[in-house]
């Protein structure tokens, strides 16, 4: 930076253990003004967050589970994100009973089949303990499949028109 002038450096700090790293970034060379000659920052390291896909069999999950978390981030350590993708069988079967919810960050349902009421339940709890929850619409959406009350709970609303392009 010339005298009196002005410039912008970016700077990337990589291979860091989990948990908290504090450092500074010192300005070299007198600029008239040496109390702002350092800054201080810290940065968080953290494991990624763990997002639990449920799908039917029939539906792709890769698609959206390489768009969230690409196998060249996760070959190299710096994906974001861990995606675990669990199957859905027979419409109105439970299909979180044997899952930890407690474990993920967010819960993905791709294109879903209707669910059982028990799996309405925990999706509350889950959403009420701050646990994030997406909907990804599909060919199986169905009004009628939101129709429960917990649905309903869960959405912050009722569901009353389904419309489909011809």
């Amino acid at each position: 930076v010339g005298e009196n002038g002005t410039g912008q450096v970016k700077f990337q700090v990589q291979g860091l253990s989990l948990g908290i790293h504090q450092g500074s970034i010192r300005l070299v060379g007198d600029d008239g003004l040496a109390i702002d000659d350092t800054r201080y920052f810290t940065i968080r390291v953290r494991a990624p967050w763990q997002v639990l896909v449920l799908a039917p069999e029939a539906v792709p999950a890769r698609f959206f589970t390489e768009a969230i978390s690409p196998f060249s981030l996760r070959q190299t350590g710096q994906a974001q994100f861990n995606c675990t993708v669990v199957r859905q069988g027979e419409a109105g079967s439970e299909v979180l009973a044997d899952q930890q919810l407690e474990d993920f960050a967010a819960i993905c349902l791709i294109d879903r089949q209707p669910l059982a009421e028990a799996d309405w339940q925990r999706l509350l709890q889950f959403a009420s303990q701050g646990g994030g929850i997406g909907f990804m619409l599909g060919h199986n959406a169905d009004v009628a499949g939101f129709g429960n009350p917990l649905a309903e709970q869960l959405l912050g609303g009722r569901l009353l028109r389904q419309w489909r392009p011809a």
